[in-house]
């Protein structure tokens, strides 16, 4: 050991030893590895702190499954804000609402800007749900102690209001053909909800998306289309006559590709006759 801080101390600039000897030794621990460069507090700190930035959480032992989401959420939110969790209030579930157990880790975060709503996933099962938080009880923030009682009050009851929306139960890649169990309708607040966003499952059936979106988005007008039922040159089921008392039944060719709705040429490949039909599913159409 002698001979190794003698080695480090003489491999130290010229003159460092008599204008510092103090400083000469510690630089030579330092280099030996004999002082650590992190103080333990400091490493604490850091494990501390990314603890706190873990957004699963262990699904609680409660009474109830609603107990155990209020618990989970609760400390969540009071490691991120670095407040006592029973300070925190939640706005009452939907009694409606069947909660299961959740098997694995629960996943926590804000979707929002204005993170007054807390996204809870569970893996197994899976299940989605939006909790939204009240203000703390006591806190009196300056900017809300200016406005007048009643603007407050107002204010409070706009953001109270939930509405059932459509959000992707998965990721959706673009061209997805949309299908009832690939979304899910869930309450989620109001405020700051586009206008165009869709809050019926009929709305996405037989229709396709127009780009990649992620697993808890809020579906919009936009981000769907009909989807490709026909393609050109398929034989297609066109039925007749239905509205006349008689239904007629036959194969044609699509002329062109056609979506949901959409009017397309079809011909009959033995008489070469053509007529237009208007697409009802995957492969069918009914004759004009």
């Amino acid at each position: 050991m002698n001979s190794t801080v003698s080695k480090t101390h003489h491999a130290l600039p010229q003159g460092s030893q008599s204008l510092c000897p103090a400083w000469s030794s510690v630089a030579a621990l330092v280099m030996i590895g004999l002082v650590s460069a992190v103080p333990d507090a400091a490493a604490a700190q850091a494990k501390t702190a990314t603890a706190i930035a873990s957004s699963s959480v262990t699904w609680p032992a409660a009474a109830t499954p609603e107990l155990a989401l209020t618990q989970a959420v609760t400390q969540w939110l009071g490691a991120q804000q670095r407040v006592d969790p029973t300070s925190i209030r939640l706005a009452p579930l939907d009694p409606r609402l069947q909660i299961r157990p959740c098997m694995a880790g629960l996943q926590l975060d804000h979707p929002f800007a204005s993170q007054e709503t807390v996204r809870v996933r569970c893996e197994s099962p899976t299940w989605q749900l939006f909790v939204r938080t009240l203000p703390t009880v006591g806190a009196n923030p300056p900017q809300a102690a200016a406005r007048p009682a009643a603007a407050s009050a107002v204010a409070e009851d706009k953001s109270a209001v939930m509405r059932k929306v459509l959000v992707t139960s998965g990721l959706l890649q673009r061209g997805t053909r949309l299908s009832a169990d690939q979304v899910s309708l869930v309450d989620m607040p109001a405020q700051g909800l586009p206008a165009n966003v869709l809050d019926r499952v009929d709305d996405v059936l037989n229709a396709e998306v127009l780009r990649d979106i992620p697993a808890g988005t809020p579906l919009r007008t936009h981000d769907i289309r009909p989807a490709l039922m026909v393609k050109r040159g398929q034989l297609v089921m066109v039925t007749a006559g239905s509205e006349r008392g008689f239904r007629v039944v036959a194969r044609l060719e699509a002329l062109q590709d056609g979506r949901m709705g959409e009017q397309i040429k079809l011909k009959n490949r033995e008489s070469g006759r053509q007529i237009s039909g208007v697409i009802t599913g995957m492969n069918t159409a009914d004759a004009l």
